[in-house]
């Protein structure tokens, strides 16, 4: 059955949207996991202390205490008081890795002060898991195997995550969708577009970037919108003619797929 090309959008967008799931499911497992554990972990007043006063030793705030940059950092040195466990950590320093991205993008003298914020809520976070798992009395060495694990863990989810981010970030951009920022964001985009557009917004034989991230990122996606398009020149192929004069020419077929204004690669 030869399906239409609304049919054809309507797979892609699912078979995006499911992968897309697929893919945040084990992040969004590994976060629910050690969430209940790092909110047993308390942040005690002597180590935030040494993150905050780090922060405002920083070399830019103190070149000029009344700069912009110099007000962020002492902003940032009393919320970070202000937090209990790790797990608001964890969910703060989201926020400060949100403003940091906002700022590099616009350029602005903050981006020393939130890169060295960043760094010193990780340090915070490290040492904060260390200390209360060495409080609960296991062993040294099992104690710094446990520790180092929650550690790794979280880092290693960050990673998963930021990258996921960035894959959504580039679809949105791929297929014309502006900036997205989640799945569910990505989704309420995609509902916007109509199911015969979407095969044409993710296979754009000018658009050779474009090609080549959703060919390496979604392959089934990217064959079904080639078949499509290769259906589409097929029907351009064809010499008009009256009833069963009408005959497919091999080629208009052939012309069309070595069009001079189509990138080699595309071709």
């Amino acid at each position: 059955t030869v399906k239409t090309e609304a049919e054809i959008g309507r797979e892609i967008k699912e078979g995006l949207t499911k992968k897309l799931e697929s893919q945040l499911k084990p992040i969004e497992e590994s976060y629910t996991q050690l969430k209940p554990h790092l909110q047993k972990m308390d942040l005690t007043p002597e180590l935030k202390q040494v993150a905050a006063q780090n922060l405002l030793n920083n070399e830019l705030v103190q070149v000029s205490l009344t700069s912009d940059a110099a007000k962020m950092a002492g902003n940032i040195a009393e919320e970070i008081q202000g937090l209990k466990t790790v797990d608001q950590l964890k969910s703060y320093r989201t926020i400060v890795n949100g403003r940091l991205e906002k700022a590099l993008r616009a350029g602005g003298e903050e981006i020393p002060v939130l890169q060295a914020a960043k760094k010193e809520l990780n340090a915070l976070r490290d040492a904060a898991i260390d200390n209360q798992v060495r409080a609960t009395g296991i062993g040294l060495k099992n104690g710094k195997a446990i520790s180092q694990g929650t550690i790794d863990q979280l880092k290693q989810t960050d990673v998963a995550y930021r990258e996921y981010k960035q894959k959504l970030t580039d679809l949105g951009r791929e297929a014309g969708l502006g900036k997205v920022g989640s799945a569910r964001q990505l989704l309420e985009k995609f509902k916007g577009l109509s199911d015969e557009s979407l095969a044409s917004k993710v296979f754009d034989l000018n658009d050779i970037n474009q090609l080549r991230f959703v060919k390496e990122n979604f392959p089934q996606q990217f064959e079904l919108a080639r078949r499509f398009k290769l259906k589409e020149i097929a029907e351009k192929s064809v010499d008009e003619g009256l009833g069963k004069n009408s005959k497919f020419s091999v080629e208009k077929y052939l012309n069309q797929l070595s069009d001079k204004k189509l990138n080699p690669e595309a071709r």
